[in-house]
């Protein structure tokens, strides 16, 4: 039987096949868009089981990245896109999803380096305090013993519900008010008072994630335009100026989405696609742009390494025989 820990194994393995026959030498003009969740301190909060792992990245493991990136000469950039496009250096961009609490753990590392992050944050869950319902299944499920493959697996199903009848479908699933409730500083959201915190900090730029994370994909054109204009409604009460830029909730955008959004005034959209962006290739606005995950439990820099590269599936394939 194939367990976690040899799932792990085997995808180690596999970025190390990859890794060992490139190098950092290419400089181009790409820009890397790394995505990130909720952080945790340190790793035994994982075991906690308060929230749904994600990425399974603590504070540490970001100062690890941010070491990487500048050892091998990425420069950062923010939401203002406004350096050189032809200057053929790799750039990086870092944004964090949802709002949570956590995420100002890492506030003290972007003013040691000097360096800006988005955070493309929930409104809704803001204003109530709330946990994100994925939070409150993952640890409802635990406590019941399921496996975190079935968890995901029911969370993924979950998604794929109407976003605004998924409170319902949840409370006939045994999930009730209360279990919304934070048990801690782990598994909340942001305060409005903490998000300005992190806003007047300077190394914190706003972006919309939807007013209550809803899969943009799942929503009609009317439903779609309110929940984005509350969103900036919202973030424009915090930055005083226009917001332009979006993260659609799970990376789920089609052509219908931004037709929407365009009418919106939005600049740049951002998805989960694991896609190359290039940087001089950019318009004015870009609604497509690519966005990458880093995991704490497989080689962090094997897997930075790879990223820094226009590798095809066919390279890769190539590489693994």
């Amino acid at each position: 039987m194939i367990n976690t820990k040899n799932i792990i194994s085997i995808l180690d393995n596999i970025l190390y096949r990859i890794s060992r026959n490139i190098t950092f030498n290419i400089i181009d003009n790409n820009l890397l868009v790394l995505s990130f969740h909720n952080i945790y301190s340190k790793k035994s909060e994982i075991d906690l089981d308060l929230l749904h792992p994600q990425q399974f990245i603590t504070v540490g493991d970001f100062r690890l990245i941010l070491n990487i990136l500048i050892q091998h000469n990425f420069v950062f950039i923010d939401e203002k896109f406004d350096c050189n496009r032809n200057d053929y250096v790799k750039k990086c961009l870092l944004t964090f999803d949802d709002g949570y609490r956590n995420n100002l753990l890492i506030l003290n590392l972007l003013k040691e380096f000097r360096i800006k992050a988005i955070f493309f944050v929930v409104p809704y869950n803001i204003e109530s305090g709330e946990c994100f319902w994925w939070d409150v299944v993952y640890r409802k499920c635990k406590f019941k013993g399921m496996s975190d493959a079935k968890i995901t697996k029911y969370i993924e199903h979950v998604k794929c519900i109407h976003p605004y009848k998924i409170r319902d479908y949840l409370y006939k699933n045994g999930i009730s008010d209360l279990d919304f409730l934070p048990k801690s500083d782990i598994d909340r959201p942001l305060t409005r008072n903490e998000l300005n915190f992190a806003y007047d900090s300077k190394y914190i730029n706003l972006g919309n994630h939807t007013w209550s994370h809803e899969i943009l994909t799942l929503l009609n054109s009317d439903e779609l335009i309110y929940s984005i204009n509350q969103s900036n409604i919202y973030l424009q009460s915090i930055t005083k100026k226009n917001i332009t830029c979006i993260a659609y909730p799970n990376g789920c955008y089609n052509e219908s989405v931004i037709s929407n959004i365009l009418k919106l005034g939005l600049l740049w959209g951002f998805s989960l696609d694991c896609i190359t962006n290039q940087y001089n290739k950019l318009d004015l606005r870009n609604l497509k742009l690519g966005r990458k995950l880093i995991w704490g439990i497989l080689n962090i820099e094997k897997q930075i390494q790879i990223f820094s590269l226009k590798y095809s599936f066919q390279n890769i394939i190539q590489i693994m025989r």
